[in-house]
């Protein structure tokens, strides 16, 4: 046996992040980071945090989901020290469009991470709609909110 390999699951070579851009884009801004309590969001918000934002916005529709991502951020923050980095949780859904635009107005949101999506297929083909409403209008909605917000 042997240890699996990444490249073994994706099916293709792994792509280096470029960290020149991700400090650029993260450190000391404003980020929002959508689905924020979903496995990949909340893998999202932990690397986001270790590049220390100014803020970091989790907008998430599960309470039980915010609530979990947000006491696991916060013990990871009181062991960083400085400069303190304000963690913003937020209750909301990226199908409410004016919802998700005045949150990122109010908190001046200088980069978004959007991974808020249904990702179990088998799931999202027996509620196609809801399938439809969330990944395909939810980003459509984030994206839009995120280009009228400069």
């Amino acid at each position: 046996f042997r240890e699996i390999d990444v490249e073994d699951i994706l099916g293709r070579d792994s792509v280096k992040p470029n960290e020149t851009l991700l400090r650029t884009r993260v450190s000391g801004k404003a980020v929002l980071v959508t689905g924020a309590g979903g496995s990949i969001g909340a893998e999202l918000c932990r690397q986001i945090l270790a590049l220390r934002p100014g803020r970091l916005v989790l907008f998430e529709r599960s309470e039980y989901a915010l609530y979990t991502i947000e006491q696991e951020l916060g013990a990871m923050l009181a062991n960083m020290g400085q400069p303190p980095i304000e963690l913003i949780p937020l209750l909301g859904s990226v199908i409410h469009r004016r919802r998700l635009q005045s949150v990122m107005e109010r908190f001046d949101v200088q980069t978004v991470y959007h991974a808020a999506a249904y990702k179990h297929v088998p799931i999202v083909e027996h509620n196609p709609i809801e399938g439809v409403r969330n990944n395909v209008f939810g980003t459509l909605y984030a994206a839009e909110a995120a280009s009228a917000v400069g």
